[in-house]
């Protein structure tokens, strides 16, 4: 699962644009601003997750939220994102206002065993000292909160990005703050231990072409086909089917469906290729210009997945 937030979609007008970005075999939820621009939380989940519940409501005016619950092979596990509003007098957003809202809104919460809270609460946590940062560690304590994000999630190093769990719930495993360079906030990516839901199988036929005796199917093709010049392309598919059956004999299976991007071409790939090169280079050297080039190639692939994916619609019309 993914969540975004400041997605600045609209109630309506952006389906083609949610159409275009939502990945094969995934399920997109917005929940736009409806009462200015900007704003707005977004889900992409996997297909073959089953929700019980999916909560859009806004809750306040000091903050946006999208809740969703999903049933484990336990019990449910309550997942929830919060956007937290610049406090602005002219809207009557007011820290008060926050404080008073968000305290109330974790209060609904406690009743939900299992729980995980991501945040952008657009305030520096980092700041021990800071009178809105003491209120909201106070908040969290309350409610048997933790938070988990252990550095800097924002280009002027500020932790701005929080992950917030009950005491010792989960195992959250591979923490990661990374700057993917595609936007100022850094992504906040993690592993949780949760029973894998069951992919969608479909039933196929297959032969096992490689357990064919190669020397005793070629002497009964030389055997058999002696008039091939007289056969017509009926009798010939229908003689060939029947050696295949006798030595390979079809059988029905049960595979998860795996649909690649028919847009991914050698020239995608080999840009991939140079722009994780580019990556390594970067992360492993840390300097301004190797993140420049790593930049440039992630826009390169970029803009061949665009041309090819316009080319292939195109061709499809």
């Amino acid at each position: 699962m993914v969540f975004l937030t400041e997605t600045w979609f609209k109630p309506s007008g952006d389906e083609a644009k949610i159409a275009a970005m939502v990945p094969t075999g995934y399920t997109f939820i917005s929940a736009p601003r409806t009462t200015r621009e900007g704003g707005g939380i977004a889900l992409f989940y996997k297909t073959a997750i089953k929700f019980v519940k999916e909560d859009k409501t806004r809750y306040s005016d000091s903050f946006e939220q999208l809740t969703v619950k999903i049933k484990t092979s336990k019990s449910y596990l309550t997942c929830v994102c919060v956007y937290r509003l610049h406090p602005k007098r002219k809207h009557g957003i007011t820290w008060d206002q926050f404080f008073n809202d968000f305290p109330m809104f974790l209060e609904s919460l406690n009743k939900e065993k299992e729980l995980l809270i991501t945040v952008d609460f657009n305030l520096h946590f980092e700041t021990d000292n800071a009178l809105y940062v003491q209120r909201l560690k106070t908040a969290l304590e309350e409610h048997n909160l933790h938070q988990l994000v252990y550095k800097a999630s924002h280009r002027k190093n500020h932790m701005l990005d929080l992950l917030l769990v009950r005491e010792l719930q989960h195992d959250i495993r591979d923490l990661c703050i990374e700057d993917k360079c595609i936007s100022d906030h850094f992504v906040v990516s993690f592993l949780l231990k949760l029973s894998v839901p069951p992919g969608v199988k479909q039933k196929v036929k297959s032969r096992h072409l490689k357990s064919i005796d190669m020397d005793i199917f070629t002497s009964d093709i030389d055997t058999s086909l002696t008039q091939i010049e007289c056969m017509t392309y009926v009798a010939l598919k229908d003689s060939i089917k029947g050696f295949l059956d006798k030595h390979a004999a079809a059988r029905e299976i049960s595979v998860k469906p795996h649909k690649p991007a028919p847009w991914i071409t050698p020239a995608v790939k080999a840009a991939k290729q140079k722009q994780r090169q580019a990556e390594r280079q970067w992360r492993k050297l840390g300097t301004q210009v190797y993140r420049d080039i790593y930049i440039h190639h992630r826009k390169n692939t970029k803009s061949i997945v665009v041309a090819e994916k316009r080319q292939y619609l195109n061709e499809k019309c």
